[in-house]
C-alpha cells in the first residue's frame, strides 16, 4: 500500500482505526471491542506502510495498577 490516508477507504477497518486516532489514542482492546477490528496491528501496519505516521507508546493500565498497556497515537498523516 502506497500513497496517503485519502487513498484508504474510511469504510475499511485500516480506515476505521485512522479514523478513531484522528480523536484519541487506542489500543489493540478498545479497537476490537469499540469497533470490532478483527486485527489491529495489521491495519495499524497498513497504515504506516501508506506513509501515516502512528506510534506506540505505553500507558497506565487503567484498572490493573503497576501495569501497563500499550496506545497507538497518530502522529502525522503525510
Amino acid at each position: 500500500m502506497s500513497g496517503s490516508s485519502r487513498d484508504i477507504s474510511p469504510h475499511s477497518q485500516a480506515g476505521k482505526v485512522l479514523s478513531s486516532l484522528r480523536r484519541r489514542p487506542m489500543s489493540n482492546i478498545e479497537l476490537v471491542s469499540e469497533l470490532n477490528i478483527a486485527h489491529p496491528p495489521a491495519s495499524v501496519r497498513d497504515l504506516r506502510r501508506s506513509g501515516i505516521d502512528i506510534q506506540t507508546r505505553e500507558h497506565p493500565h487503567p484498572s490493573k495498577p503497576g501495569e501497563k498497556i500499550k496506545r497507538y497515537h497518530l502522529m502525522s498523516e503525510r
